[in-house]
Formats: structure tokens, sequence, C-alpha cells
């Protein structure tokens, strides 16, 4: 019987354990200035309108295309997660300490310890434990800042209007 009620408990803690650890990460994006792609052409394009008067103005528009930016996306904890993680590995260390300190004391009271060999509760606190770290790790990873470069509008250079030449 006590097997099977330390099955079960470990079954009934593991939702608890793993209830809301992976964390919500906010995300500011942080837009750079344009500049020209490798590659990148310019090109002189004429623009012609009817002018206040009717006749006609023109002008010279040199465009520059393709265009990137960088991006750089800065990451955050939106919750808390990260500070449960951290609770629950070190109270799971801690009972693997006292478990450890505990089985050693009651083999050997006269002799100070040191002869005991690991429990089943130790290695099963061990694994327990293994879980907040490794979910600490994994947040870890997935807030991590990053830099990218995104396309960007062509840029456009536009001359002075002028009467337009036949």
């Amino acid at each position: 019987m006590p097997r099977r009620l330390w099955a079960l408990s470990a079954v009934g803690l593991l939702p608890i354990l793993l209830g809301g650890c992976v964390a919500q990460i906010r995300e500011t994006r942080i837009y750079g200035a344009a500049r020209p792609a490798s590659g990148a052409r310019s090109e002189v394009i004429g623009e012609r309108r009817a002018g206040i008067d009717g006749a006609f103005e023109c002008r010279d528009v040199a465009v520059t295309a393709p265009m990137v930016r960088e991006v750089q996306i800065r990451r955050s904890f939106a919750d808390h997660a990260q500070d449960r993680n951290a609770a629950l590995a070190m109270l799971l260390g801690g009972g693997i300490g006292l478990v450890a300190y505990g089985q050693d004391q009651v083999q050997c009271p006269q002799q100070g310890g040191g002869c005991s060999d690991p429990t089943n509760a130790g290695y099963a606190l061990l694994g327990l434990a293994a879980i907040p770290l490794g979910l600490l790790a994994y947040n870890a990873m997935a807030a991590r800042d990053s830099l990218v470069l995104e396309p960007a509008e062509a840029e456009a250079t536009p001359g002075q209007w002028r009467a337009c030449s036949q």
C-alpha cells in the first residue's frame, strides 16, 4: 500500500508542478533605419503632373530598391513562471538534501554519517527537480533577444518640379 500511495502522490503532484511553468514572453520590436540591401540599385524615374495654370510640370525621382532594416527583437517574461520554477527546483533540491541527511543519520548515527546508500525517495525528488530545471532552461532559451533583417519600402528621393521640356 505505501508504494501505491507514493505513486498516486507523485502523479497527483505532477500537474501542480507543470501547471503554468512555461513562461509567457513579451516581445518588443525596435526598428532601425532603412538602408540599401546588397545589390540594391538606384533608378531615376520621371514624374509628370498638371500645374495650376494647366501646363505640365516634371521632376525626376531617384528610387533605390531593395531596402532592408535591422529589427531588434527584445523578449522578456510577462509572468512569474520563472520564479515558480526556481522556487520548485530549490525546494525539491532541499528535499533531496534532507532525505539524504535523514537516511544517513538513521543508518549510521554513531559514525557521523557517510555510510548510507541513496534512497528511492531521493531518486524520486531528483527526478521531480529535473522538471522545473528543464523548464527554467527552456524559458531562458525562448526569451533570448534576436536581431533580424526585414525588407523595407523603397526609398524615393524626389527632385524639384520644373517646366517640362518637350
